[in-house]
């Protein structure tokens, strides 16, 4: 009598497997599967149970081997349903499993099929593939993200001195991109092989707001340095005639930068004002010439704090507008106060002789 009950068994479990084959993939429900072979694997164990003896058979052995092959089985389909799955995936799964090619999307591709594909026998293989295509869907997902944001991120400009000329101000959503994106991008780097499908990818956005970053940080060190100076050698006669070479030099950047400005305000997305050709190089060479007319200026303005300490009190801003204004004496009282200690103001007599 027990023996007819395994060989039942037998038949009730080869008949329910056989009843889910025809199953299209995209139709398959693992979950209500899995609680149908649990159901098989109880009933089998009450058997042994209540008849010890039957586990030394063969047959109730094989009935085991078969639940507990689906019971890695449908777990597997399961996750091979991810969509994270793409075809590079299918092809890995393919080889792994010896076959020519696996079409899950292929409407004749049922449930048999993909037993017959035998996953239990390669579990550990399978999972690493399953693994791989979780982790690489996150970072598709993440370089979507930083594709999709600096399409649209655009530069800010800013009106210098109610005039018609613009300066960048790069805003508070381009510079935490920056920071966060070149962050997730070299996190994305040490991946190891999660991150070998996408290398290409990854190092051209490394290298893009790498860029980016570069330039800004000229362009910005160039708009302040070329604004602090302008005034200087543009409106400044004791300036130009003391430093002739240096006034030269900065009227011919001067030139060169407001024509880059001007260019620049018709593209308003950040990544591609930043990858004009020749931009960064352009920029640093007016970065260049800046800071050479600023040390000559700064060794002017020493020498005359040598010939006069007391103007080593005061900025070298104030110190310019002092000695641009010296025909005039009025006009620098309101220094007087940070070169002598207790004057707060003179009185100006004018001459009779004059």
């Amino acid at each position: 009598r027990m023996l007819k009950y395994v060989w039942d068994m037998k038949a009730l479990v080869l008949g329910t497997y056989e009843s889910w084959n025809p199953q299209t993939w995209n139709d398959i429900k693992t979950e209500e599967l899995e609680d149908v072979n649990k159901g098989l694997m109880k009933n089998l164990k009450k058997m042994a149970n209540d008849s010890p003896t039957i586990k030394g058979w063969k047959v109730y052995r094989d009935i085991e081997d078969e639940i507990k092959n689906m019971n890695i089985i449908l777990p597997m389909i399961n996750d091979l349903h991810s969509p994270a799955m793409r075809d590079r995936h299918w092809k890995g799964l393919a080889k792994i499993c010896k076959v020519k090619s696996i079409e899950p999307h292929d409407p004749k591709f049922t449930f048999e099929d993909t037993v017959k594909l035998k996953l239990h026998e390669h579990g550990d293989d399978c999972e690493d593939i399953i693994d791989t295509a979780a982790k690489e869907l996150k970072i598709e997902k993440k370089l979507t993200d930083i594709e999709k944001l600096w399409r649209v991120l655009e530069l800010d400009y800013i009106p210098h001195n109610d005039s018609e000329l613009c300066l960048i101000k790069p805003s508070e959503d381009v510079i935490e991109g920056l920071e966060g994106h070149q962050l997730e991008l070299q996190t994305m780097i040490g991946m190891g092989k999660f991150v070998e499908f996408f290398k290409d990818r990854v190092l051209m956005w490394q290298s893009n707001l790498g860029t980016v970053e570069d330039v800004l940080k000229v362009w910005t060190n160039v708009s302040r340095n070329w604004a602090s100076l302008e005034s200087i050698f543009l409106a400044s006669a004791d300036i130009r005639s003391q430093l002739p070479d240096d006034t030269k030099r900065f009227e011919g950047l001067d030139s060169e930068f407001k024509e880059l400005m001007k260019d620049a305000v018709n593209e308003p997305n950040v990544l591609t004002v930043c990858q004009v050709d020749g931009r960064l190089e352009s920029l640093q060479s007016m970065m260049q010439r800046l800071e050479q007319c600023q040390k000559s200026l700064n060794e002017y303005l020493d020498q005359k704090k040598k010939i006069f300490p007391r103007f080593y009190f005061v900025s070298n801003v104030a110190l310019l507008d002092m000695l641009a204004n010296g025909t005039n004496p009025p006009r620098i009282m309101k220094y007087l106060g940070d070169c002598y200690d207790a004057l707060n103001a003179v009185t100006f007599v004018v001459d009779p002789a004059t």
